[in-house]
């Protein structure tokens, strides 16, 4: 269990690096708001969910 909540983390942290610099850049390049939408809207969803499972399985580890 441990292993699987450190590649959560990893994962969780790697997500939210991509988001801090993906976001702005897309927002800078990307004339298309509907793509800004879209990546902005699946990586929110996607940072949510991580953030529940971290949540979730670090009762378990410690």
């Amino acid at each position: 269990m441990t292993i699987a909540f450190q590649f959560l983390l990893y994962f969780f942290v790697f997500v939210s690096s991509v988001m801090a610099v993906g976001v702005p850049v897309v927002y800078a390049t990307v004339d298309d708001s509907a793509q800004v939408r879209r990546f902005v809207g699946v990586s929110s969803t996607t940072w949510f969910v991580l953030l529940i499972l971290v949540t979730v399985t670090t009762f378990f580890v410690v």
